[in-house]
């Protein structure tokens, strides 16, 4: 049996038909990734988690909680995971110029005045009609003082 070392430096000279070949053996589906450098680290990822036995039973329940609507297997989430997301159904709510907003959080991303928003900062804009960090505009983050 090969270390895991050796399996990951021979990801690397593989063309992107074997990458994608390694990860339907190793995920048990197709990837639609067409990013060779992310692809490697998945598989690497895959590796790794199939000899010492992945994610703990809490991390499933907790990834599983956070990614309601998301197309992605649990193990692959929670690489990409980086911070918890808003539960599903939360209304986040500021006023603006007198006027009092208020955007649900959904499955998919956000919804505002009926309308379905992929982020925080695209709901922003079109409230303001300029470009701004979502999450600091709702008061979710500070903004960073230089």
């Amino acid at each position: 049996m090969k270390t895991i070392a050796a399996e990951i430096a021979e990801l690397r000279s593989l063309d992107m038909l074997a990458l994608q070949a390694r990860y339907l053996a190793i995920f048990g589906r197709a990837t639609r990734s067409k990013n060779r450098e992310q692809l490697w680290r998945r598989i690497a990822w895959g590796i790794q988690a199939q000899r010492h036995g992945g994610l703990s039973d809490a991390a499933r329940t907790k990834i599983a909680e956070l990614q309601v609507g998301v197309d992605l297997p649990v193990e692959v989430t929670a690489v990409l995971q980086k911070k918890a997301s808003l539960p599903v159904g939360r209304v986040i709510s500021r006023e603006w110029r007198g006027q009092q907003i208020e955007v649900t959080v959904t499955a998919k991303g956000y919804e505002w005045k009926g309308m379905p928003f992929k982020s925080l900062s695209a709901v922003a804009k079109a409230i303001t009609g300029t470009a701004w960090n979502g999450p600091v505009f709702f008061g979710l983050k500070e903004r960073k003082r230089k």
